[in-house]
């Protein structure tokens, strides 16, 4: 297996440092650096070319999350695999990830040797994913939105965020409450943290 040059992204300190003391007893990990913020992040990313990123899917802000920070990096180039993060242990965000074209997601509440286990589980060319009951797929834009939705965001501040038209943002929500079954994100919120 070749080694694994890792960019972790998560808005908080301690969790970021808690990841690089978690992956540096990896032999396999050749590189571990850690970030709070998106432009950090970016910058990072730049420098250390990593094969594997880690992302939470909460970055602590309405406008952006791990999911369109993924999509960035996509675009930039990356072609590495990659384990989305949350605090949620949700099936819900879990398929966000899986269609937002990540590949696992594990909850930040296992145990600290999951971390390392799902790295080697994906370096391998397995996914890791919970299913909901409904076993719902999200095409990325989707997942995006989900996420939004999820942390309160309105049609209009998501439709600025992705530089779509609120039309265009509605018909993906609709999408997304047509596939969970719901008539609104008040009852998404619901079975997400009933799930």
């Amino acid at each position: 297996m070749h080694k694994l040059t890792i960019l972790a992204l998560d808005d908080h300190p301690l969790i970021c440092k808690a990841i690089e003391s978690i992956l540096k007893t990896d032999p396999k990990v050749e590189l571990a650096v850690s970030t709070t913020n998106i432009s950090d992040a970016l910058k990072t990313y730049k420098e250390i070319n990593p094969n594997f990123l880690i992302l939470d899917v909460n970055l602590g802000s309405s406008e952006t999350n791990g999911f369109i920070f993924f999509e960035e990096l996509k675009k930039l180039g990356f072609t590495g695999k990659s384990l989305c993060i949350s605090s949620e242990d949700s099936p819900v965000l879990s398929e966000a990830s899986q269609g937002a074209g990540m590949d696992g997601f594990i909850a930040k509440t296992q145990a600290t040797e999951s971390l390392i286990d799902s790295i080697n589980i994906i370096s391998a060319g397995y996914k890791i994913f919970k299913k909901s009951e409904k076993n719902v797929v999200l095409s990325n834009r989707e997942s995006q939105v989900l996420t939004m939705l999820l942390s309160g965001s309105k049609n209009s501040e998501i439709a600025v965020n992705l530089n779509l038209s609120q039309k265009t943002i509605s018909t993906y929500k609709a999408r997304v409450l047509k596939k969970y079954s719901v008539n609104n994100p008040i009852e998404l919120t619901k079975f997400n943290v009933n799930l």
